[in-house]
């Protein structure tokens, strides 16, 4: 059985499908976000224990020395790629599509 990360998931048609997430971090966003492509919105939920959504990927409005705000980046400081050029290559296309909705 072959999988992609961007393949269609397969649904039952006939019975309704519930589904909880846990983390809203990287992970949980991916899967939340190609589950809703899939499902009914109502159909998928990311619990989330945070304020926020992001887990590692975290942005903070701070203010600074003289009254000024703006954004930081207080998560981790890098994604690890992988050595499997196969894994990479599968993968490939998630990346580039969270890339291109400013996810990552």
């Amino acid at each position: 059985l072959s999988y992609s990360p961007m393949s269609p998931i397969p649904m039952p048609t006939t019975t309704p499908v519930r589904v909880a997430i846990v983390g809203g971090g990287l992970t949980g966003a991916a899967v939340g976000r190609a589950l809703r492509r899939a499902l009914p919105a109502e159909s998928v939920v990311v619990w989330e224990g945070l304020a926020q959504l992001g887990g590692r990927m975290m942005t903070e409005r701070m203010t600074v020395l003289g009254g000024a705000t703006g954004l930081a980046d207080s998560g981790a400081q890098y994604v690890t790629v992988t050595d499997d050029a196969d894994v990479a290559e599968a993968h490939k296309p998630l990346y580039d599509s969270l890339a291109a909705a400013g996810v990552l």
